[in-house]
């Protein structure tokens, strides 16, 4: 194709055509085209996301002697400013401390989830909805381990409340397409997009298996949901990596599966039952791959075994290695394969 084809354009105009052609010939047959813009999907999600806001009674020192203002020996105000810290040193005073966070509704009948983080410790919750709608929530139950609490409000007028979907998070890909709604700052209901950026981080756990995104995610943000491309929800923001503790294109999120069974548990029974085998364990290094002769590191080292435990009961020993689950193979500590 030459310039000279183009009759009546001007040459930069062809330039550019042909430009915008390479490309569409150049681009991938399996690149998922992205949307021009989220408004719609937006629109139809925000009823179902609410900023949370908590109170509660914060310590606080009373006045202390040492802290009486100077005065003049003999003074008329000394004994009475005496009398006074004497009295009120060193008592435990309160106020009250406000906290903010996100949530989002998962049954039309009221019940919300967020952060444990996010409410630990309130006297008071209250749930605010798009329309500025205000409702005392009642704590259902909270898990600090996966840092996740389940809320009950009272809809009004016992109308249905606008929930949202689960999506599945093992479905999720890294470079798919993933939007933030939340409370940053008290920025009631902002709208941040990203993508997955990484899959099975772990932070201070060994056993985390959280979602990774460079969508934006600052203080405030903590308890909203995560939505991928149809709107389901296949995260609950709650937790950045950042040096100035705002946002520096590093989150985390705890995955839909696993926030989906905790808040069945928190639902049922106020809290989350676990299981207990009775081992404790450690990661393969190369070192141990090496001294049990196995031909590269993997699988899962039995470090101990409680006496009279499910494990021991079933034979598993101290320095055993556990290369394989229900057929897969153990790849380390958090994934099998």
């Amino acid at each position: 194709m030459i310039l000279s084809d183009f009759q009546g354009f001007s040459k930069g105009a062809v330039l550019a055509a042909v430009t915008a052609f390479g490309l569409a010939l150049a681009s991938p047959a399996w690149a998922r085209e992205a949307n021009e813009s989220f408004a719609d999907l937006v629109d139809k999600l925000m009823p179902t996301v609410v900023n949370i806001t908590t109170t509660q009674n914060v310590p606080q020192q009373g006045p202390r002697l040492r802290d009486m203002p100077q005065l003049p020996p003999g003074s008329p105000f000394e004994e009475l400013f005496k009398e006074f810290f004497d009295k009120r040193g060193g008592e435990e005073q309160k106020r009250r401390g406000t906290s903010l966070g996100s949530g989002f509704v998962i049954d039309g009948e009221g019940y919300i989830i967020t952060n444990n983080h996010v409410i630990q410790g309130a006297e008071d919750i209250t749930v605010i909805f798009r329309d500025d709608t205000q409702l005392k929530a009642k704590l259902i139950g909270s898990d600090s381990r996966i840092d996740v609490a389940l809320l009950k409000v009272e809809p009004p007028n016992k109308k249905p409340l606008p929930a949202i979907k689960w999506g599945d998070s093992d479905k999720m890909r890294v470079g798919d397409w993933v939007i933030a709604i939340g409370n940053p700052f008290g920025l009631g209901h902002s709208v941040t997009a990203g993508i997955i950026s990484a899959r099975g981080r772990s932070l201070n756990d060994s056993l985390d298996d959280y979602l990774q995104t460079d969508a934006a995610i600052n203080k405030g943000n903590s308890g909203g949901p995560l939505f991928n491309q149809d709107g389901d929800v296949i995260g609950v923001n709650t937790a950045i990596y950042s040096p100035s503790g705002t946002n520096a294109g590093l989150a985390f999120s705890i995955p839909s599966n696993l926030v989906k069974q905790v808040a069945d548990q928190l639902r049922e029974f106020g809290r989350v039952k676990r299981g207990w085998i009775g081992v404790s364990y450690q990661s393969v290094t190369d070192d141990i791959a090496d001294s049990f002769g196995l031909d590269r590191a993997r699988g899962v080292l039995v470090a101990n075994v409680a006496a009279d435990g499910p494990a021991a009961k079933a034979g598993l020993k101290r320095n055993d290695i556990i290369v394989s689950f229900a057929g897969a193979d153990v790849l380390d500590l958090r994934r099998c394969k």
